[in-house]
């Protein structure tokens, strides 16, 4: 796989960031595949088995996780949500003719951007001890999912739902971007559902991990009886 980092919200390349991919964030937790340093143009070339024998990846194609680390930056936990079919996946805005791109990099927060977000959020302050989880909703045809609401099956009132690239609290779906954000989400293991509000049932479901001043990235697509 070819994997681009990228800074958030600018989509410049991070040089230099460390990339590990496993069955499940963080590595520690079901070992690691595979490991490598992005190059001056924030991308890094692995190979990695395209079938596991343990974890999320078990008994189909690899249903993994990335995580991107780079100082000044929050730590990512990068889910791409299906399981790999192809021999070769590259996971880039641009792609190259022979592999074409999803459109899709591993974004990463900046201190100065979380401040950001937090300076958005008006009225809520951000908690170190929790981490950040930011989910892209798609429909059948790949294609970014609108109305869409997405649920963490908490009882936490301290946890934040934002709709939006311009994040909005008032927002109780997704728009046309598809995308929703959760900060001050507690650590350890989440479920996430998403329901399209036309169909009011569930169209997939995903279970990540989230740490502490951490940004948790999900890409959500339908899935049969989630």
């Amino acid at each position: 796989m070819t994997v681009e980092v990228a800074n958030l919200p600018s989509v410049t390349p991070v040089p230099d960031a460390d990339v590990t991919v496993s069955d499940y964030c963080p590595p520690s937790v079901s070992g690691t595949l595979q490991h490598g340093v992005t190059g001056s143009s924030g991308t890094v070339l692995l190979e990695v088995p395209q079938v596991t024998v343990g974890g999320a990846g078990s008994g189909h194609g690899l249903e993994g996780c990335i995580l991107a680390t780079s100082p000044g930056f929050l730590p990512t936990f990068w889910y791409w949500g299906f399981p790999l079919t192809a021999p070769a996946v590259t996971w880039t805005q641009l792609g190259t003719p022979s592999v074409p791109s999803s459109g899709f990099d591993v974004p990463m927060l900046s201190q100065a951007t979380v401040m950001e977000l937090g300076a958005a959020l008006v009225g809520v302050a951000l908690d170190p001890t929790r981490g950040i989880v930011s989910v892209t909703v798609f429909d059948c045809a790949g294609a970014l999912a609108p109305g869409v609401s997405v649920t963490t099956g908490l009882d936490d009132a301290g946890v934040t739902a934002a709709y939006g690239l311009v994040p909005s609290v008032t927002m109780k779906a997704t728009g046309t971007d598809g995308i929703v954000t959760f900060v001050n989400v507690p650590t350890g293991s989440l479920t996430l559902t998403a329901m399209p509000t036309a169909l009011g049932l569930p169209s997939s479901q995903i279970t990540v991990n989230v740490a502490a001043s951490t940004l948790t990235e999900v890409l959500m697509y339908p899935t049969p009886n989630p």
